[in-house]
């Protein structure tokens, strides 16, 4: 499992750097650039603004990996206690926006694998997300408890749930293939499916465009999702 971070800096990519520090286990070098990230939130938005209780609970759970409990459970009382303002979420409690950046990082990432061994859950209330996979190369820490059945906790879908697999190849084969429509049907009746379908975009060079349709896609696809299961994105102005 990996504890992803949260986003990057205007002037600078201290937090995104350190989230991939952090889920690759280099807890030392990830802690400076989490500490940027929180004073860079300080200074520029406040110590009461959402982004700067993300990046407290970045620190926190760092601090926690290292096994600095006492001054993970600090940084957290700052947050739980109301040293930070953070939005209230419709059944209580608090809720922080999750980055449509990290959300497009953890879908790609839970549908990397053919075999459904990489998985990705949301905290609700946080904005974390946890990676959990055979594949990553440091062994894994422990999930939360309740990350299974808990409310806290919402699975990153798959791409079939969001109609972003065969359906969306034939729509794009609808709109930009269409002499070649009814062969990149035959193509998704048979094995090797996607390696046969860029194989067949390459040779008519719209590759670039299909990578390009499949992203606005996957992105107005997740804000949906996203709306239906109330989770709150980002403010796309300031990454800290």
């Amino acid at each position: 499992m990996r504890e992803m971070g949260r986003e990057r800096g205007r002037d600078g990519p201290a937090g995104r750097l350190a989230a991939l520090l952090h889920a690759r286990g280099d807890l030392a070098a990830a802690r400076p650039l989490y500490e940027r990230a929180l004073t860079i939130c300080e200074k520029r938005l406040g110590p009461e603004h959402p982004y700067t209780a993300r990046s407290l609970n970045n620190l926190a759970s760092l601090l926690e990996n290292q096994g600095d409990l006492a001054g993970a459970q600090r940084l957290h009382e700052r947050v739980e206690g109301g040293t930070v303002r953070i939005n209230s979420s419709r059944e209580g409690g608090v809720r922080l926006p999750v980055s449509m950046s990290d959300l497009l990082l953890a879908f790609d990432f839970a549908n990397s694998d053919a075999a459904g061994m990489n998985e990705a859950f949301l905290c609700r209330r946080t904005g974390k997300i946890y990676w959990r996979s055979p594949n990553l190369d440091e062994p894994d820490e422990e999930l939360p408890d309740d990350i299974e059945e808990g409310e806290n906790y919402i699975s990153i879908p798959p791409k079939k749930d969001l109609n972003l697999g065969k359906e969306l190849v034939l729509d794009f084969a609808a709109e930009f293939m269409r002499d070649d429509y009814d062969k990149v049907r035959r193509i998704f009746g048979g094995k090797g499916a996607y390696r046969n379908f860029k194989m067949l975009l390459e040779e008519r060079g719209r590759l670039k465009e299909w990578y390009e349709f499949e992203a606005q896609a996957t992105e107005r696809a997740l804000r949906d999702w996203c709306k239906e299961n109330s989770i709150d994105i980002a403010n796309a102005g300031f990454h800290p």
